[in-house]
């Protein structure tokens, strides 16, 4: 694309930039946004529980709870939950 355009336009392949946009109907544009924002809010709710388990972990080990049982508690593994401080 980019030596067409140097070709009918002149100049050299590299000054050229090509943006490729395909073009949706209406309905598939916006379906397709929303799948977009639904990943962008699915991943934001996913750094948010992390934190939040992270900060449950630490609050568990501070009552003296051992790692084993702050596992159990969470529903997670005592390496993640070892890595969680």
């Amino acid at each position: 694309m980019r030596d067409y355009l140097a070709l009918d336009l002149g100049g050299e392949p590299e000054d050229f930039t090509v943006v490729i946009t395909p073009e949706l109907d209406g309905s598939l544009a916006t379906e397709a946004e929303a799948a977009r924002r639904a990943l962008r809010d699915a991943e934001q709710a996913q750094r948010d529980a992390a934190a939040r388990s992270r900060d449950v972990a630490r609050r568990l080990k501070a009552a003296s709870l051992s790692g084993a049982d702050i596992a159990a508690v969470l529903k997670l593994s005592t390496q993640r939950v070892s890595r969680s401080w």
